[in-house]
């Protein structure tokens, strides 16, 4: 996602669908820092506070932290690495591979933590369309992964105009909060080009976030 000046096609998306991880990175020397609010109204009814940092360090490399409070579990920090394998074209869709929890990849398959590692496609299936193209595309997101990421998930990003759209997915069962269905979605709004606000239900749990996108420059 980047910082867009007025008039120029809006970012929708970056780093993940809503749980699950894009294909897309971020911009090349562009950071994101996001602030979540999540109820878990379907299990410990208590809200708790996520916190994610994430980095386009080159071409091909990003970088990110995630920390949850209070603790849900054994991980409470990740830190987590994408590396992109190819960009979308006329004959390809966007490649790219990473590892979710990068200190505890001791733990290679079917947990529900240890290092989860990913690969994922992205493709666009709307073109931006309207005057001057300023709604950005409709894209669709498929991959599959170990641990966390244990089995097929998949997502699409629909936005509606040049600020609002929808992000839709279906999450591993590793994943899912307690007592939760595999189906998120959530309605976004662009306050400013650098800050989204989104309104969430995750599997049946309400959820807020806002994300704030700055240049590493």
């Amino acid at each position: 996602m980047a910082v867009l000046s007025a008039g120029a096609v809006q970012p929708v998306h970056a780093i993940r669908v809503i749980t699950t991880p894009l294909a897309d990175l971020l911009p090349r020397g562009r950071y994101g820092i996001q602030l979540f609010a999540l109820h878990e109204e379907r299990s410990t009814d208590e809200t708790r506070r996520l916190y994610r940092f994430d980095a386009r360090l080159n071409e091909r490399i990003e970088v990110g932290a995630f920390v949850i409070d209070p603790p849900n579990g054994p991980t409470t920090t990740q830190l987590n690495l994408q590396g992109l394998i190819v960009t979308e074209d006329r004959h390809r869709p966007t490649v790219s591979a990473g590892v979710w929890d990068l200190a505890n990849i001791e733990k290679f398959s079917g947990q529900r933590t240890g290092g989860s590692f990913f690969l994922v496609a992205s493709r666009t299936v709307v073109p931006a369309r309207g005057v001057g193209k300023t709604t950005p595309p409709v894209k669709v997101n498929l991959g599959v992964g170990t641990n966390r990421l244990q089995g097929i998930f998949g997502g699409a990003v629909v936005p509606f105009t040049s600020k609002l759209g929808l992000h839709a997915e279906y999450a591993p069962r590793n994943l899912r909060l307690p007592n939760a269905d595999g189906w998120n979605a959530g309605l976004y709004y662009f306050v400013t080009p650098s800050i989204r606000a989104r309104a969430s239900r995750i599997g049946g749990n309400p959820m807020l976030d806002v994300y704030f996108i700055q240049s590493l420059r």
